[in-house]
């Protein structure tokens, strides 16, 4: 019987959500394995602050634009 399995050789319990890789319990985690959760969590890192503080400053200046 083909059973498929995890990069560690353990049966798999389900494909990862965001590529698909059949991964087992242990690899999956909230149902993305861990290359794609450390990607996504990367991806925020990179993305939240830049665009928060960009958008903050721009509202202050257009606030302080309507005052003046």
């Amino acid at each position: 019987d083909y059973v498929e399995r995890c990069h560690c050789k353990e049966p798999a319990t389900g494909p990862c959500k965001a590529c698909g890789r059949a991964r087992c319990a242990l690899h999956l985690e909230d149902a993305l394995c861990n290359r794609c959760t450390q990607w996504v969590g990367r991806e925020l890192d990179k993305r939240a602050s830049s665009r928060f503080i960009t958008a903050s400053a721009s509202g202050v200046v257009v606030a302080l634009g309507a005052i003046g």
